[in-house]
């Protein structure tokens, strides 16, 4: 090729490089953009598609308000004054302590009604809802909140006199993007069942796509009502469809006003102190909400995201233009293999080989005592009886499971001042099981007030003897 040619040749590709520049800078830094941001912030006085300013001048308008200025611990009686009151709660994920959420058990069983509207419920409470195999789970992993990433979705209720001849069709616009929808929780009907410990009662209904697009139509439950022993604790799992957005539609507002219809009740408790994490838990790391998806940010932002744009066409046009090989062929390599199982399976047949029991024998008092330090911030210093007696009463377990651990620890290493004493297999067994029942016992302990009463009653005789 000539000298002409390929000088022709680079202006055409340099004057095709400045044209796409152009058209990029032309698309999407001056094209405008979507002026909402679609992240679910359910703010009271903002303006954006996913606040609630709508929902809560109506809600003012229709109720007298107590707005919580502390924590729920400090603000909802748990006495009689509790009767009637409602406790309400509409946002992302409340945050509650294990004795906060205990404080909001007892409001409710002392005639008190809950009403949680949230994209993530918490385990401090979900603990007290639902205890471990109710509904035939197996963990509580199984009774957490699911989720589904939908464009729309049909909403109903159960009560004969609320049910529409229609269900109530909310979707968002087309423009806006999936990722930006794809926080529907909802119940599995698996997970409301007659055998649960706290009588669950199916309220509403949602009813969405599989994200397969293969499945059809599924309905799943997104309101439930769990009957306390006075009261009630109700759980909507998409706080979505009491937004600005839907409520500006006729299907949105009397949705709203039908789930309202469930409560009654003048003394009405409103919380937005608990979208932040209790103030003990200041001086640690609080958790950040992870993004739904790692750009959610960048994509919620009109600036950022056309300057993502143009990074991404400037790396196109690197790429095609200056993407050169300039070194020798690099070599494929195989992949490393996971051989996380044969490492297990060998460290395994080496203890058995070895017989090594009083290694094992450590081991499993080491990682006793660490459940101990974890759960219950129980550090061991000495085994004495008031040691022994303390594990006892924090853990709730009988103190002859607990003594029996610790005694035939004791027994078993003063054997081991003579440092060629072999520990035989049948006390290494014997040890197991002592650590098993503690561990059974553990797992068997649900919430019960009247149980409670007799530790808190245990617990005040031992301060006055005390003194």
């Amino acid at each position: 090729m000539s000298k002409s040619n390929t000088q022709s040749s680079t202006y055409i590709i340099a004057g095709v490089a400045v044209l796409f520049f152009v058209l990029l800078l032309y698309l999407f830094s001056n094209a405008g953009g979507d002026k909402y941001n679609w992240s679910p912030t359910f703010s009271e006085k903002g303006r954006q598609p996913f606040d609630i300013a709508i929902f809560y001048a109506l809600f003012t308008k229709s109720y007298q308000l107590n707005i919580t200025r502390e924590r729920v611990t400090e603000e909802l009686p748990t006495d009689a004054a509790a009767e009637g009151a409602i406790y309400c709660f509409i946002g992302n994920a409340p945050k509650y302590s294990e004795e906060e959420a205990e404080h909001m058990m007892r409001f409710a069983e002392n005639g008190g009604t809950i009403f949680i509207s949230a994209e993530e419920l918490p385990d401090s409470l979900m603990q007290f809802l639902y205890y471990r195999n109710d509904c035939s789970f197996d963990n509580q992993a199984q009774m957490a909140m699911w989720k589904i990433s939908s464009q729309s979705i049909a909403a109903q209720f159960t009560h004969p006199s609320l049910i529409a001849s229609q269900p109530y069709t909310l979707a968002l616009p087309e423009n806006v993007e999936t990722w930006q929808a794809s926080s529907w929780g909802y119940f599995p009907f698996s997970a409301i069942c007659e055998n649960n410990s706290i009588p669950i009662v199916l309220l509403g209904t949602v009813s969405f796509f599989d994200t397969d697009g293969n499945s059809g139509r599924r309905t799943e439950a997104n309101f439930v009502r769990f009957n306390t022993k006075r009261g009630y604790v109700y759980i909507h799992t998409n706080p979505r469809l009491f937004s600005n957005y839907y409520m500006q539609t006729e299907e949105g507002f009397e949705y709203a006003n039908k789930v309202l219809a469930h409560f009654n009740s003048d003394k009405i408790y409103w919380d937005r102190v608990s979208t932040r994490y209790p103030r003990a838990k200041a001086n640690a790391a609080e958790p950040r909400p992870v993004p739904k998806n790692p750009m959610e940010y960048v994509y919620g932002q009109a600036q950022l995201r056309n300057a993502w744009y143009l990074l991404l066409g400037a790396t196109l046009l690197f790429m095609v233009f200056r993407a050169k090989r300039r070194q020798r062929v690099i070599p494929l390599l195989e992949p490393n293999v996971n051989t996380s199982l044969a490492f297990v399976k060998t460290i395994g047949q080496l203890y058995f080989q070895q017989q090594n029991h009083r290694n094992i024998f450590n081991k499993l008092m080491q990682h006793f005592l660490a459940h101990l330090r974890q759960r219950y911030h129980i550090v061991a210093t000495e085994f004495t009886p008031a040691f022994i007696e303390r594990v006892a009463y924090r853990t709730d377990i009988s103190i002859d499971i607990v003594s029996k651990i610790f005694n035939r620890y004791e027994s078993i290493t003063s054997q081991f001042k003579n440092k060629y004493t072999e520990l035989h297999v049948s006390a290494l067994n014997e040890f197991y099981t002592l650590i098993q029942q503690f561990h059974k016992a553990e797992a068997d302990n649900v919430f019960n007030e009247n149980k409670r009463l007799v530790i808190n009653q245990k617990a005040a005789k031992k301060v006055v003897g005390s003194r």
